[in-house]
């Protein structure tokens, strides 16, 4: 049965298949092979694994996972060294949902530090974005302020900090800087957040206003 089969049958339920689709993803990221290793977890296929799971081929396995990403970082080019970042992040982004933000941010600051010696700049705001996430998460809102506000001096089109600008002010009930924020991410990318905004519970103090309601139904 092919990987992608295999992955078709554990969306629509097949316990069986479910089974051996963590299988085949566990015994393909200890094969060692990179570029597959660097596949399977940029593209989400962490997902599939239950927490316990994923810590046991992050740790226990024959393959340390992470050791295994910091030893081929040493002798990878750029390219590599960008997509062995993406993997951290990746892996951050899995601990992410399950609301681990301490080891989310472990990787998160891995996969910076990567993306800072190589300089991908565009990879460094993404991150840094990510962690001001995980910093709304714990409460922790000055620090998230100060990086959103930094990502925007970087590249002031960078319209998710503004958005999650938007989303600490409301949590902290400021109507103005919130509807403020929220306001230039829409006018940025309009499909994207005016919908997002809507769902979002963390933009509920300013739904009431009559501003928010103009802002997303313009």
């Amino acid at each position: 049965m092919t990987f992608y089969l295999l992955e078709e049958l554990t969306k629509a339920g097949d316990s069986m298949a479910q089974k051996v689709f963590k299988e085949e993803i566990a015994k393909r990221i200890e094969g060692g092979y990179l570029t597959v290793t660097i596949f399977l977890i940029t593209e989400g296929f962490l997902k599939y694994l239950a927490l316990e799971e994923f810590e046991a081929l992050l740790i226990n396995s024959k393959l340390n996972l992470e050791e295994y990403l910091l030893m081929k970082l040493k002798k990878s080019d750029k390219k590599s060294k960008s997509s062995i970042g993406d993997c951290f992040q990746g892996i951050g982004n899995f601990y992410y949902t399950f609301e681990r933000f301490e080891k989310c941010l472990y990787f998160y600051r891995q996969a910076l530090k990567i993306f800072e010696t190589i300089n991908d700049e565009e990879g460094i705001l993404d991150i840094l974005n990510n962690i001001g996430i995980v910093y709304i998460k714990q409460k922790l809102y000055l620090k998230s302020i100060k990086l959103f506000y930094y990502i925007i001096f970087e590249k002031p089109k960078y319209c998710s900090a503004y958005y999650n600008l938007a989303c600490i002010f409301s949590l902290q009930k400021r109507l103005v800087p919130a509807l403020t924020n929220l306001k230039k991410a829409i006018d940025l990318e309009p499909k994207v957040y005016k919908k997002q905004a809507m769902d979002d519970s963390d933009l509920d103090y300013i739904k009431d206003s009559k501003e928010f309601r103009k802002l997303v139904m313009r």
